[in-house]
């Protein structure tokens, strides 16, 4: 099965396979969970990925795009949606 990675970032809370390159230049594929922020008509998003990355975006945050450590992240891919197993 083929992937479609997208350069947006979700728009619904939830698990999703995220694509980025990490501190050795090399493409990491894992599961990340994207939080969505709201507080006082301020919105942001927070991506935590399973191998403990987190991106974070907003206006109080520099701004759209996700960043990591205060850079811009341009080569981050989202894809599809991981359902979450029931008990």
């Amino acid at each position: 099965m083929k992937v479609k990675w997208v350069k947006e970032t979700p728009t619904e809370e939830g698990w999703y396979w995220i694509k980025y390159k990490n501190k050795h230049n090399e493409y990491t594929v894992c599961p990340c969970y994207v939080t969505i922020f709201r507080e006082k008509n301020i919105t942001g998003n927070i991506v935590h990925t399973a191998r403990n990355d987190i991106f974070i975006e907003g206006p109080n945050h520099g701004g759209w795009g996700l960043k990591c450590h205060g850079k811009p992240c341009p080569d981050v891919r989202f894809g599809s949606k991981i359902e979450e197993p029931s008990d």
